[in-house]
């Protein structure tokens, strides 16, 4: 729990300095005819995001976290006097079913019924029907995920790219008239001096 807590703490700080006032400086330039539209560019970051580094850090901390789960059962299976299965495991299951086959399976064999009941009790689909949200949502499932990508070698990765953008284009004719348009909108939120963060047009 402790590597845990250290790797999590490291990941938070490393982010945190990233999201200091100002990391990014960028400028906005207006096309020059007769290209119409603006665009901003990234001119420098300070420190630069780590965005490959934060997923590893993000795969080490739910790597311990499933494993504290796993480990956990053991000892618990140990305490009570009992020889842990080969097939025990910490299930995560998203239905009744799914669950019905977890423990056909073995993954809560040994265990005091207590504790199956406390397993069952935070399975996904018990928390998705309690806040009417999907069971892949749950805490519990995004941790088994994250630990199942990195596990079998997918590389978690990360990337920025914007919550919103609100732009509205109006051409003025010589004679007053007033048009609106619809912008076409292109991003790269690679965030690399000289790539453009919105090009609109």
């Amino acid at each position: 729990m402790q590597l845990a807590k250290e790797r999590s703490d490291a990941l938070v700080a490393d982010i945190s300095r990233w999201r200091k006032p100002g990391p990014m400086k960028s400028s906005l330039y207006l096309k020059k005819a007769p290209e119409c539209g603006w665009y901003i560019e990234v001119d420098s970051l300070d420190p630069p995001p780590r965005v490959e580094q934060w997923g590893v850090q993000l795969g080490e901390v739910a790597h311990h976290l499933r494993s504290i789960l796993n480990t956990t059962l053991t000892r618990i299976v140990q305490a009570d006097g009992g020889t842990p299965a080969r097939s025990l495991q910490y299930p995560v299951t998203y239905s009744p079913s799914k669950w019905r086959e977890a423990v056909k399976r073995g993954l809560v064999k040994g265990l005091p019924d207590r504790v199956v009941r406390a397993i069952y009790a935070c399975q996904p689909f018990i928390w998705a029907r309690a806040s009417g949200a999907k069971p892949e949502n749950s805490t519990l499932a995004v941790l088994a995920w994250l630990n199942n990508e990195d596990k079998h070698r997918v590389e978690i990765d990360g990337h920025f790219e914007a919550s919103w953008a609100a732009f509205e284009g109006r051409i003025v004719t010589p004679d007053g008239t007033s048009l609106s348009v619809t912008p076409k909108f292109a991003y790269d939120w690679s965030l690399q001096p000289g790539s453009r963060i919105v090009d609109a047009d």
